[in-house]
């Protein structure tokens, strides 16, 4: 069983987006039960394949598109669990997902064939990270199968965020335990790192989860109970990675958002909340 969780990058925080009452959506597809895939254009490159995840703080460009639209940027380097991997920092000129446009942002270019791969993927043309969509308040509706933008209704769960990173933290507790969870609509399970908690899972293979540059191990436990706020799951398989040094500070984990079991997730970036129904 293959799981995706794709990388995670710690970042400064950023001010709260401008409020807006104007709903906006767009389609997306499906992928593996999960994923949300949209279609979009980067430059003068239309209908391109874009992962929705807000577990990637920055906003990756496959370099095969950047290649072709001449984007140029400086070295660096991304750190995701232990590994580090050839990128360069640029300024992509415009990103248009239809229902949102955004002028000059600054992006992270690698290759990502390796990660259309482990998510069987025929070909992944980018990443669109949290410095994107938190700009407004969005929702997954995955009845309808949309992304809506500027969306903020009243839901009959929340929790509030947490944290000082750009990334959406919540808290929750696993088993009793205390832990604060990267809200990832990327991740398929919940993710803990280190946990040393929970009884082994009836999940005996070895897990592998999806990342940028291949695959790492993880271990299968059955937590007993997972509770935010008021909601609350019982039998929740989660997976267990080792810890790094290259975890988001402040972090215990990622909520893959099956776990909630959810039919429609908000993310209010006004109000600072998650917010989800059934």
């Amino acid at each position: 069983m293959r799981v995706a969780l794709l990388a995670v990058l710690f970042v400064t925080v950023i001010g709260p987006p401008r409020p807006s009452t104007e709903a906006r959506a767009r389609p997306f597809r499906l992928h593996r039960g999960h994923l949300v895939l949209v279609q979009g254009s980067i430059g003068p490159l239309r209908d391109l394949l874009l992962l929705i995840d807000t577990g990637a703080a920055r906003t990756i460009v496959a370099k095969a598109v950047a290649d072709k639209i001449g984007l140029k940027g400086n070295p660096t380097n991304l750190h995701a669990f232990g590994l580090e991997i050839a990128a360069e920092e640029a300024v992509l000129p415009n990103l248009d997902l239809g229902a949102q446009r955004v002028v000059t942002q600054s992006v992270l270019v690698t290759d990502l064939a390796g990660t259309a791969a482990s998510l069987q993927l025929p070909r992944l043309d980018g990443i669109i990270g949290i410095d994107i969509l938190r700009r407004t308040s969005f929702a997954i509706d995955y009845l309808r199968r949309q992304l809506q933008f500027d969306s903020r209704v009243g839901l009959s769960h929340r929790a509030r965020f947490v944290g000082q990173t750009v990334l959406p933290l919540i808290a929750a507790l696993a088993d009793g335990t205390r832990v604060r969870l990267i809200v990832d609509s990327g991740a398929s399970h919940v993710a803990l790192f280190g946990y040393d908690k929970g009884r082994e899972s009836s999940l005996s293979i070895e897990e592998q989860a999806a990342r940028l540059g291949g695959t790492t191990s993880v271990r299968p436990v059955l937590l007993g109970r997972l509770e935010i706020g008021k909601w609350r799951r019982d039998g929740v398989v989660a997976l267990v990675l080792d810890r790094s040094a290259n975890e988001p500070m402040g972090a215990d984990g990622v909520l893959g958002l099956p776990a909630l079991g959810a039919s429609f997730v908000q993310f209010d970036f006004v109000s600072q909340e998650l917010g989800w129904k059934h």
